[in-house]
């Protein structure tokens, strides 16, 4: 009996070890509580007990007004994790993104060292947020079982700081000798006592006093972050130059006794759409320069008498006589601003303007984000329309080429409203820190496609998207109207059956499409190019017919068309035609993970395939590569030398499954 006890006390005792060992096998991401605004921080992605690994999927959301993440950021990477496929994409919810890595290593499950695999690279912004994995997360081993993997999350903030510091002299916010106790951080009361600070890069702090003679100035394209109250019995002022404008969020009370300026700086080669977050401004203050506002009524411009007022979240057309930089002092608008005078009138606008266009603008001091807090929108249409200088920028929530939706400081844009009694709330949550550049349009998950024309220097584009909660005519939440940009600039735009012409067109999941493209030349050329971006569609064949001597682009393959044409409008000239290639008995999306790398692609299947055929199939539906593979869990192939869009076919017993691939 003692052998007995002893024997299946030696068994527990493995045992319990055993699942000791199991249970003690983690991912975890660090934490950084010391982040400096501006400054690049790493987030080590910590390892143990990992062993016989052949599969790690990790899925991590962070908020991006923390953290920026560029492509390629990460470093220090193990030899073990070589391989590594690593993005950031956007997530569901506004303002947060998903960091994905994906590794694999079907072949030879591999056996992890403990400690640090790897540092994910960020550039802090400002406040806090933690790094969480996902319920997508998971470790898998050579049979693609998951393993009981315990993930833990990160998190990062930034210096809390003293409880108090004060400024005295004349320098860079973040230059420690100016301060009594160190450079404020998000817990601190700071004051600027004497002198002038100047802030060149970024800053926070709890709460701002500003006393009498001194001087705080916010640079072009820097940013302050002020958690709680303002006291202004100084100078506090906003920077402007042909750079952009600084940029200043206060999350409490303000208190101005002294000067609150905000400049605007106004180039004369172009007109701006201008907003004002100072309030009780006349247009008299943008002197020696013409200021209009938009009549929605009949699609016109009305000049301002230099007396009349600026209100709160409307927005001005400026012509000025001369480069200037304006200056407007006074109290500033906070909490959430009900844009005045937005109208409807059934028929109005004109030819090129539709009807319900209304000119409002960006009440703060800062950027906000069309997609970001608490819009009150009552028969308001999902896009907008920026001015860019020579043509209007469109976002529509999800696409566009104002990049995110961001509104920058000072600015005026137009909104569509669609019935009577129309209103526009712009809410204070959506206020952020952004000197946005026009840029590219972002990667999202919707299906469209993107067409791009050139002439010369100034290019204009136009969007196709498929929805499948859109319809044939005009959605009010997605669809964008073409607004009218300047005569020297090239035109595109898609022509929908009835109505304006339309910078967004929205369709929806139909087996074949075809679209008509028209655009406008403002001048005779021999070199204009018209592009095709990018694609996120389910079509498998994308091609451009040149009605005038019936020549046929197949995108995918040839993406530049260069064409001439003489100067005025063409609506007949490009027509684009969708089509989709479909099969009858299709394996579940479910069943495969098949993505490439370079020229090399990757299939994963979730269950072990007998025989399966592999096709490369080219965009003219010729086969350029087969394979057959037996007992296909995982494959590698190579295919070295080939470019553009192919489709991966595996077919299997009657079944098949496709999925579109990129060589670079």
């Amino acid at each position: 009996m003692k052998n007995l006890f002893t024997f299946l006390l030696s068994v527990s005792l493995i045992f319990g070890f055993y699942n000791q060992h199991l249970n003690s096998q983690t991912i975890e991401l660090g934490n950084i509580s010391n982040a400096q605004i501006g400054q690049e921080v790493l987030i080590p992605v910590n390892f143990e007990d990992l062993s016989g690994i052949a599969v790690i999927k990790l899925y991590i959301t962070y908020k991006t007004n923390v953290l920026t993440w560029e492509q390629g950021g990460y470093t220090n990477v193990i030899n073990e994790l070589s391989t590594i496929l690593v993005n950031s994409i956007p997530d569901t919810i506004p303002g947060q993104n998903i960091l994905t890595l994906q590794w694999f290593s079907f072949s030879s499950p591999v056996d992890f060292p403990d400690g640090k695999a790897l540092d994910f690279v960020f550039t802090y912004q400002e406040s806090e947020t933690e790094l969480a994995f996902t319920s997508l997360s998971k470790v898998q081993d050579g049979s693609l079982n998951t393993i009981d993997v315990t993930f833990i999350n990160g998190s990062v903030s930034g210096q809390t700081g003293s409880d108090n510091s004060v400024w005295s002299g004349t320098g860079n916010w973040l230059e420690e000798q100016y301060w009594s106790n160190g450079v404020p951080g998000s817990e601190t009361e700071a004051i600027i006592a004497t002198g002038t600070c100047s802030i060149t890069n970024g800053a926070n702090c709890k709460s701002l006093q500003i006393n009498n003679g001194a001087i705080l100035q916010i640079t072009p394209n820097n940013f302050l972050t002020v958690n709680e109250y303002v006291t202004v019995d100084g100078e506090l002022s906003i920077l402007s130059d042909e750079t952009g404008t600084g940029s200043f969020i206060h999350k409490g009370n303000i208190d101005i006794n002294g000067d609150f300026n905000v400049e605007n700086h106004i180039n004369a080669a172009t007109d701006y759409l201008v907003s004002s977050p100072v309030m009780n401004i006349n247009a008299g203050q943008f002197t020696n320069a013409v200021i209009s506002k938009y009549i929605e009524s009949d699609g016109t411009w009305m000049e301002l008498a230099g007396s009349d007022l600026l209100t709160g979240g409307s927005g001005y057309l400026v012509d000025a006589g001369s480069d200037e930089t304006f200056v407007l002092n006074g109290d500033i608008f906070t909490g959430d601003i009900t844009c005045q005078g937005i109208q409807y009138t059934a028929e109005g606008g004109n030819e090129i303007w539709p009807e319900g266009l209304n000119l409002v603008g960006n009440p703060y001091t800062c950027a906000i984000d069309w997609d970001l807090g608490a819009w009150n929108r009552q028969n308001i249409n999902g896009a907008i329309y920026v001015w860019d200088g020579y043509n209007y920028l469109v976002w529509n929530g999800e696409i566009g080429n104002l990049t995110d939706g961001i509104i920058s400081v000072l600015q005026g844009f137009f909104v569509v409203a669609n019935n009577t009694n129309p209103t526009l709330t712009i809410p204070a949550d959506a206020r952020i820190h952004s000197s946005n550049p026009v840029e590219s349009p972002k990667d999202i998950k919707s299906e469209y496609i993107i067409l791009k024309l050139q002439q010369g220097d100034m290019s204009d584009f136009t969007y196709v998207q498929f929805d499948p909660n859109a319809s044939d005519d005009f959605d009010n939440d997605l669809d964008a109207y073409k607004l009218p940009g300047s005569e020297s600039a090239p035109q595109v735009y898609s022509i929908p059956q009835n109505g304006h012409n339309l910078a967004i067109n929205v369709f929806p999941k139909d087996k074949n499409k075809i679209v008509d493209i028209g655009y406008v030349a403002n001048t005779a050329s021999d070199n204009f190019k018209l592009e095709y971006i990018k694609t996120y569609t389910y079509f498998d064949t994308l091609y451009l017919l040149d009605t005038e001597d019936y020549t046929k682009i197949y995108l995918n393959n040839d993406s530049i068309y260069t064409f001439n044409s003489d100067a005025g409008t063409y609506n007949s000239r490009f027509k684009l035609y969708f089509t989709k290639i479909t099969t009858v008995d299709e394996f579940s999306p479910d069943k495969f993970n098949i993505y490439s790398y370079g020229n090399v692609v990757y299939i994963n299947s979730m269950e072990v395939i007998k025989e399966a055929t592999i096709d490369l199939i080219g965009l003219d539906g010729k086969v350029s590569h087969s394979k057959m593979i037996k007992n296909l869990i995982s494959s590698r192939l190579d295919f070295k030398g080939l470019k553009g869009m192919y489709i991966i076919r595996v077919s299997s017993g009657g079944n098949g499954y496709s999925k579109k691939v990129f060589f670079k």
